[in-house]
């Protein structure tokens, strides 16, 4: 079957089309996974900032949870593709948008959080965060920093 050059030639440079084919493929999705990732991250960079802002003043004396679970009830209503959590200054979950029930992991790792919050950090989106209902995945997020009360800080998440 590969006896003469011409079909070794034709073979070699079948081979080579499907390989690079393959890798065109991936690259394709991979980018606009990022691009689609980062542009998404882009667009909600402020709804958490927002957001907190709304919910700061449940929190002066102390933290009112039933309060802020009907808040964070409305909110997920007005963006329902989003799950929001409330983190203590340590990364452990204190409410959620979500059923506490579903939460597979109750403390989230606080770096991707601070990293988005640094000054100019658009600049390294996508920033992709433990997600606390699928720990084994990571997902993009938006975040803000928030006064609990009046020696507690934490961040919403």
């Amino acid at each position: 079957m590969f006896q003469t050059l011409y079909s070794k030639i034709s073979t070699v440079f079948v081979l080579l089309l499907i390989i690079f084919g393959v890798a065109l493929i991936y690259l394709s999705f991979s980018s606009s996974r990022s691009y689609v990732c980062e542009a998404t991250q882009k667009l909600n960079f402020k709804i958490a900032g927002q957001f907190a802002e709304r919910c700061e003043p449940m929190f002066q004396d102390s933290i009112h949870f039933r309060g802020l679970h009907t808040k964070v009830m409305e909110f997920a209503e007005l963006t329902p593709n989003a799950d929001i959590f409330l983190l203590d200054s340590l990364g452990n979950v204190l409410e959620s948008s979500v059923d506490l029930s579903f939460i597979q992991i109750k403390k989230v790792n606080l770096d991707p959080v601070k990293k988005f919050l640094e000054p100019n950090s658009y600049k390294h989106f996508p920033i992709f965060g433990t997600d606390p209902l699928m720990p084994q995945m990571n997902k993009i997020f938006s975040a803000a920093k928030m006064t609990l009360d009046d020696e507690n800080n934490g961040y919403l998440y």
